[in-house]
C-alpha cells in the first residue's frame, strides 16, 4: 500500500491527513494507521531508535486501535509467547518494560502506552497488571479485537468468569454490529468466549460460539476438538463425527505442509553445498 522510501512516505502522510481534513473516516484513519506501523517497522531494520520507534507504534495504535496488524507489531516488540532464553533478549524486553513505565509515571500514557505495557505483563505472566492496562483500551476502544481476547481471557485465567464472559460478548456484538467478523484475531475471541461458557456449564452458548470460530477460520483444530467433545457430551454423535473428520483432514494437511518444507530445505540446503 505504502512506499517503503521516506519520501514516499511522508507524501502518503501528507495526502492521508489532507483527507483526514476534508472527510474523516475509519478507512482513512486504518490507513494513518498503517502508514505509521510501516515506519514503526522502517525504523527497527534501518535505523534501531527504540524511542522514536515507540513513538510511531503509539501513534499507530492512537490513530487506530483496533488495527490487528499494530497488535501484531507489538506482540513481537514484546515477544509474546517466546519463550526467551538469551540474556541479552530478557535484558532488552525489561528494559523497554521500564521504559514504557516511566511514560506511564510521567503521565503522558496514550492507549499505545497502555497497549504495549498490557502486552509486556502478559509477556511476564502478571495478569493483574495487565489486565488494569487492559481495562483502559477496551473503555477507549471496546473492538480492539487482540485486545479485547486478552482482557476477556486474563480475567477468565484470574477467575473473573462473569467479567470475562461480560468483554467476550459485547465486543462479539459490536463486531457483529459493525460489520467487522472479517478482521484479524475475531476467530480467537470467539474461542476464548466459547471457553468462557464452556467453564460457567452453558453449553449450547459455548457451542454456538466455537461453531461461529470455525466459520471464520475453518483451520481452528484446538477449537474442533473441544467443539467435538461437547456433541458427544451431548449425545450428537453425527456432528461429533463431522468434526472429528474435520480434525484428521487439518492434521493430514498440516503434515504434507511440514514435509514438503523439509524436503525443500533440504533441496535449498543441497543447492548451497554444490555451489561451494
Amino acid at each position: 500500500m505504502l512506499s517503503v522510501d521516506t519520501a514516499g512516505i511522508e507524501l502518503a502522510e501528507q495526502l492521508l491527513k489532507q483527507g483526514q481534513t476534508v472527510r474523516p473516516s475509519p478507512t482513512l484513519s486504518r490507513a494513518m494507521s498503517d502508514l505509521y506501523r510501516v515506519r514503526f517497522v522502517l525504523n527497527g531494520r534501518d535505523n534501531p531508535n527504540k524511542v522514536e520507534g515507540f513513538r510511531f507504534l503509539d501513534r499507530a495504535m492512537v490513530l487506530d486501535p483496533t488495527n490487528p496488524k499494530v497488535a501484531e507489531n507489538i506482540a513481537a516488540l514484546m515477544r509474546l509467547g517466546v519463550d526467551i532464553q538469551d540474556e541479552a533478549d530478557k535484558r532488552q524486553v525489561q528494559e523497554l518494560g521500564a521504559a514504557l513505565n516511566r511514560v506511564l509515571v510521567s503521565g503522558g500514557a496514550t492507549t499505545g502506552t497502555h497497549a504495549m505495557l498490557a502486552i509486556y505483563h502478559l509477556s511476564q505472566k502478571r495478569h493483574k497488571e495487565a489486565i488494569s492496562h487492559l481495562e483502559q483500551i477496551y473503555q477507549v476502544a471496546p473492538t480492539a479485537i487482540r485486545f479485547a481476547d486478552h482482557l476477556a481471557y486474563t480475567y477468565a485465567a484470574e477467575g473473573r468468569l462473569d467479567d470475562a464472559l461480560k468483554v467476550a460478548k459485547q465486543c462479539r456484538q459490536l463486531i457483529e454490529d459493525r460489520k467487522m467478523l472479517h478482521e484479524k484475531f475475531v476467530d480467537d475471541l470467539l474461542d476464548t468466549q466459547g471457553r468462557i461458557h464452556q467453564k460457567l456449564g452453558q453449553l449450547d452458548e459455548a457451542i454456538d460460539s466455537y461453531e461461529l470460530a470455525i466459520n471464520i477460520n475453518p483451520t481452528r483444530q484446538d477449537t474442533r476438538i473441544r467443539l467435538a467433545k461437547l456433541y458427544r457430551h451431548q449425545g450428537n454423535d453425527e456432528k461429533a463425527l463431522t468434526q472429528e473428520a474435520a480434525i484428521q483432514k487439518i492434521q493430514q494437511t498440516t503434515a504434507q505442509l511440514e514435509s514438503l518444507a523439509l524436503t525443500e530445505a533440504g533441496r535449498v540446503s543441497n543447492e548451497t553445498t554444490v555451489i561451494k
